[in-house]
């Protein structure tokens, strides 16, 4: 039986973004199984690994229409990365709307990360009314600072968060 698929919740000018579904463990692997990819991250995931993070992301779209999105090409539905909103405790004392992000490994380089992040930020000051977006970046994610900056995100200050070094890119309108 194929996999019921919702149709997209946002598309950009490439790209089509949709809540995480079961049957979509196969391709978060593509992103989660590669060392490069998840090299500013704790390590590689399992598949139950992969497993939780879309009931995760499942829930949490529930509660709050955000969470991690899976983006798709929109000519092939070619599945290229997720991005997405979701909400950060404690994040220096305050509790925040962090925009992330993680495209297989192929995509990368594209523009396509940029594109999304947009989207996703857009989604979240326009339609769910948010007034602050923050990405959390590894001091030394160089391709994922580019992003938050093309997207108008600037550096506050680095902190530990979660036991790890991050610097607060952030967007207020």
């Amino acid at each position: 039986m194929p996999l019921k698929r919702k149709a997209a919740l946002l598309k950009s000018s490439r790209l089509t973004f949709r809540p995480l579904l079961d049957g979509d463990q196969k391709d978060l692997m593509k992103i989660f199984s590669d060392p490069i990819c998840m090299h500013f991250y704790k390590g590689c995931k399992t598949l139950q690994e992969a497993d939780e993070w879309v009931k995760k992301a499942r829930d949490f779209y529930k509660r709050m229409k955000i969470g991690f999105f899976y983006c798709a090409l929109q000519k092939t539905n070619e599945f290229v990365g997720i991005c997405g909103l979701l909400q950060q405790k404690d994040v220096d004392g305050r509790d925040e709307i962090e925009l992330g992000y993680l495209f297989v490994q192929e995509y990368w380089r594209k523009g396509l990360a940029t594109e999304a992040a947009k989207t996703c930020m857009d989604y979240g000051f326009h339609t769910l009314g948010f007034k602050r977006i923050i990405s959390l970046i590894d001091p030394e994610n160089i391709a994922s600072i580019r992003v938050a900056e093309k997207n108008g995100l600037h550096k506050e200050k680095t902190i530990t968060y979660k036991e790890r070094k991050a610097s607060v890119y952030a967007l207020e309108l």
